[in-house]
């Protein structure tokens, strides 16, 4: 198997996971929680979702999806793209909040 089919596989797995683990996170919380707390919680990750989306933009995906000599310099900067969009969306959820 190539290093291209072994990134792609990977890319999928990650792709799959990323929706299905916060539907199954769903599915428990709305077992374990009663309405009213659950309806805060909706809330809550109404706005808390989409400003992860924006951080994570794709970050990952780039990393793997780069020739083996070219992460270790994209690295960083994605890495320290993704704290500064981080921060500055924690930053306007407590601001808006």
């Amino acid at each position: 198997m190539g290093s291209n089919n072994r990134k792609t596989i990977w890319a999928a797995v990650e792709s799959i996971f990323s929706v299905a683990m916060p539907a199954f996170s769903l599915m428990l919380l709305g077992r374990l929680l009663s309405p009213a707390d659950y309806g805060v919680f909706g809330i809550a990750y109404a706005y808390i979702a989409p400003t992860a989306i924006i951080v994570e933009s794709c970050f990952s995906d780039f990393l793997l999806l780069q020739k083996e000599g070219q992460v270790k310099n994209h690295t960083s900067a994605a890495y320290g793209l993704s704290i500064i969009l981080g921060c500055a969306s924690a930053l306007l959820i407590a601001l808006f909040a």
